[in-house]
């Protein structure tokens, strides 16, 4: 976005001005800062000033993001003397849409990260109160279609008043993002390996404590978190004979059950008609559509996020070098 365009970024709300924003480019660097207070966030936006251009030649663009209003956003960007724009949200929507720190500063930790900074100043420090908190530093990249490339973000915990000087160095975060666009190949080969062997992918998957987990946090946002529930506790059903056939019978089979699993009726009238005289083995028709379809469906669309690249090196280590792996896993940590 160019200099001159400065007015669209403060006559729109910020979730409204950022959709039109990534659009634009390539992808998006997004930097979140605490104020025109910080000093350690003055060092980490006045190091971007020289890779400006080259972000621009990669096609991005980056903008720093505040919770101080508009007129402090403008002298913050004047006397840090900073070559690309700063946007003010002061009720931190994009922090809070993005999952980023929020520290609010009416707790503890506020009070002693002032007595921090006034030891260290010798004086009051002058920090301004924000209504909606001091979003914490962190490090947002979009791609052209809004999704996430990569995030960093400090922890706002009492033991963490200086997380920023963690933070990734500017130029590594341009690196990560020149990764990225130049191995698209390796993301495909991901994806294509996941659909030839999508059977033993899963099961490895679900063998692994992690994986696991990571794939029943996007079944829960599929509202389908009991597909995976039901096929742990019919393995638990094979391994412990302790286990009740009757409650995995009451808590998943009937259409009328809490966590009812979708399967035809003939399955379902099968494993009425035989649970209380086989057990296990009268559930394992149900466990095996319920796995067919979570491969053919959920499993799928998973293979397709973030949050798969970051496992896939483990499940598919074929598709990529030794020399990338690190790489591809940091893309959205």
């Amino acid at each position: 976005m160019a200099l001159n365009d400065r007015a669209l970024i403060f006559t729109n709300e910020p979730k409204s001005w950022l959709k039109k924003a990534y659009k634009n480019e390539r992808f998006t660097i997004l930097i979140f800062y605490r104020g025109q207070w910080c000093t350690g966030c003055q060092t980490y936006l006045q190091q971007i000033t020289p890779i400006v251009p080259e972000i621009k030649k990669a096609g991005g663009q980056i903008f720093g993001i505040c919770a101080q209003d508009r007129t402090a956003v403008n002298d913050t960007r004047e006397e840090w003397q900073l070559n690309y724009e700063l946007v003010p949200d002061p009720k931190n929507i994009l922090v809070k849409k993005y999952g980023m720190g929020i520290l609010k500063q009416t707790s503890k930790k506020w009070k002693r990260l002032v007595e921090m900074i006034t030891k260290v100043k010798n004086c009051e420090p002058e920090l301004p109160v924000y209504d909606a908190g001091v979003a914490m530093p962190g490090v947002l990249v979009l791609k052209q279609d809004g999704t996430v490339l990569y995030k960093w973000v400090a922890e706002a915990k009492e033991t963490n008043f200086m997380g920023g000087y963690k933070r990734v160095n500017p130029s590594d975060v341009l690196k990560i993002v020149d990764f990225y666009f130049k191995n698209s190949s390796i993301l495909e080969s991901v994806q294509q390996a996941t659909i030839n062997n999508r059977t033993d992918i899963m099961d490895a998957l679900l063998n692994d404590a992690n994986a696991k987990k990571a794939f029943k946090e996007h079944l829960k946002k599929e509202y389908n978190e009991e597909a995976l529930e039901f096929i742990e506790d019919v393995a638990q059903l094979q391994k412990c004979n302790t286990t009740d056939p009757i409650a995995v019978y009451d808590t998943y089979i009937p259409t009328t059950a809490p966590k009812a699993v979708n399967i035809p009726g003939s399955i379902r009238r099968g494993v009425a008609d035989m649970y209380k005289t086989k057990g296990y083995e009268a559930f394992v028709p149900a466990k095996e559509h319920v796995k067919f379809c979570l491969g053919e469906d959920a499993f799928n669309r998973f293979v397709k996020t973030e949050e798969f690249l970051e496992l896939a090196p483990q499940f598919i280590p074929q598709c990529f070098t030794s020399e990338s792996t690190e790489d591809v896993c940091v893309l959205s940590k």
